[in-house]
């Protein structure tokens, strides 16, 4: 049986001596880790900042390829809802250099050789190009075949000057579509679909850059690089960096685009921490430690009133169990955890039990009310003795108590062995200011199985219903404790 906590609620309070003893303490320690706090502080703004154009550039580099993407995406679906025809291919081609003006180029490639360009005349040498024979390009167009995503190669550098971006998109049509004795050679073909070939635009980077403008770091005070890992070498190649240069400590922000990944490293370019501010944070930490003991001291005391507000709000002020109104919740709480609960046959159930003193007023009309309280008092002590964890007992009020036990489930309905020996205990003699007396006690029980729930009216809550289900039996029991005590007169 578990130890009665009767003495254990009576807590002592918390002497503002004591509390005010150990803030000083606390100032003291505060005091002498004032530069640590100052830097984190600072630290943590600029971190803050960082994270804010990080995070806005990284994602804006993201959504420029991504609608970069979508042109390619436009012209693969045309050419797939054509069947493979290019009728409509000059048209869409020069709408879409429209839309974005980095665009360079717009080519389609048929069985992976350069079949269309636009514009024509700074892009006809590339016709009859085979990207799947080019050792250069070979990798990047098995990539886009083999992994039918839009892929991404570059920047690289151009022919005509500049950097560029190239976008691959393979194309594949349903075999229905065309005569099966011409389809090409079958890459990465299925029984129901063939490659018809390459979508691919090419953009101008350095213009690509200027739409993105990562010069607006520098104007916000941060070193920055945008970077990636060769995909010839493995090796960290700089795409973009900053005039000034980044601290040791850095924050990095990846950036996936389509196949590959980018990465955006900055740093304020002042460095993290500013030795400046090292003086003054001296004069005001001191203080704010002070300021925060003194206020730590008061909080403590309002947080232990408040607590001893709520456990008074909660226990019956005569025997220290938890009140009617609490008593409500915490069987609201182990009702849903036995109902919730999978037990195995031998496995002890929850029990439900209203226990009630048998005479209890004949205690109070012959001894008097402080003899009855008492004997309450004594009541409480025994019941909370045979309570085990997970369990509960209460006072609803008068000689009335609730309780929640944990008992192996009979076959038949009669009252569990476990029950039984608490009643027993509960019926020993009590002895009250050299006053010995004898009670018996009533206890209605019921185990609250999920099939009683049918019969609950619509207007009780469950704690309710199950608990005026254990007051009718208890009561009977009480009667048939005063019948049989008639009979024997």
């Amino acid at each position: 049986m578990s130890d009665f906590p009767y003495e254990r609620r009576k807590r002592k309070r918390t002497n503002p001596i004591y509390i005010f003893i150990l803030s000083l303490l606390i100032t003291f320690s505060v005091a002498g880790c004032f530069l640590y706090y100052s830097h984190q502080k600072e630290y943590q703004a600029k971190l803050e900042h960082v994270n804010i154009y990080g995070q806005y550039f990284s994602q804006k580099t993201r959504l420029t390829f991504e609608n970069l993407a979508q042109s390619l995406q436009v012209l693969a679906s045309v050419i797939t809802w054509q069947n493979g025809k290019t009728d409509f291919y000059e048209e869409i081609a020069g709408h879409l250099i429209k839309i974005i003006p980095e665009t360079l180029n717009i080519n389609l490639a048929k069985d992976g050789i350069v079949s269309h360009v636009f514009p024509y005349e700074p892009n006809k040498k590339a016709l009859g190009h085979n990207l799947l024979a080019n050792k250069e390009r070979k990798d990047e167009a098995m990539l886009a075949l083999t992994t039918r995503e839009i892929t991404v190669s570059g920047p690289f550098n151009l022919i005509q000057g500049g950097r560029g971006l190239a976008f691959r998109q393979a194309i594949f049509l349903p075999k229905e579509a065309v005569n099966a004795e011409t389809l090409p050679m079958p890459h990465q073909s299925s029984d129901n679909e063939y490659f018809w070939g390459f979508a691919l635009i090419t953009y101008d980077f350095p213009q690509i850059l200027t739409r993105l403008n990562f010069e607006d770091l520098s104007q916000a005070g941060l070193s920055y690089t945008l970077w990636r890992f060769s995909p010839v070498t493995g090796e960290q190649e700089i795409i973009i960096a900053s005039e000034t240069p980044l601290d040791k400590n850095i924050e990095t922000y990846a950036i996936p685009i389509q196949n590959a990944t980018w990465y955006l490293n900055i740093s304020p370019a002042s460095g993290w921490l500013n030795a400046k501010h090292l003086i003054v944070d001296i004069g005001l930490y001191s203080i704010i430690c002070i300021l925060l003991s003194l206020l730590a001291t008061a909080v403590i005391i309002l947080n232990t009133k408040n607590k001893i507000i709520q456990r008074q709000n909660r226990t019956d002020s005569l025997t220290n169990l938890p009140n009617r109104k609490w008593s409500y919740t915490l069987l609201q709480e182990a009702l849903l955890k036995h109902q919730n609960a999978k037990y195995k046959p031998d496995d002890p159930v929850l029990y439900l039990c209203m226990v009630d003193f048998n005479d209890f007023k004949h205690i109070n009309d012959t001894y008097g009310h402080h003899i009855g309280d008492n004997l309450l008092i004594e009541f409480a002590k025994r019941i909370s003795k045979s309570l085990l964890p997970g369990e509960f007992a209460a006072r609803l009020g008068g000689d009335e108590f609730l309780a929640v036990f944990y008992c192996k489930k009979k076959d038949d309905n009669s009252m569990p062995e476990r029950l039984q020996e608490i009643q027993n205990y509960l019926q020993q003699p009590y002895v009250l200011h050299d006053i010995s007396c004898i009670m018996t006690v009533s206890i209605g029980f019921v185990c609250p199985d999920k099939d009683v729930l049918r019969h609950k009216p619509p207007q009780q809550t469950t704690e309710e219903f199950f608990i005026d289900l254990a007051d009718k039996v208890m009561y009977l029991n009480k009667k048939k404790y005063h019948d049989g005590k008639g009979r024997s007169r």
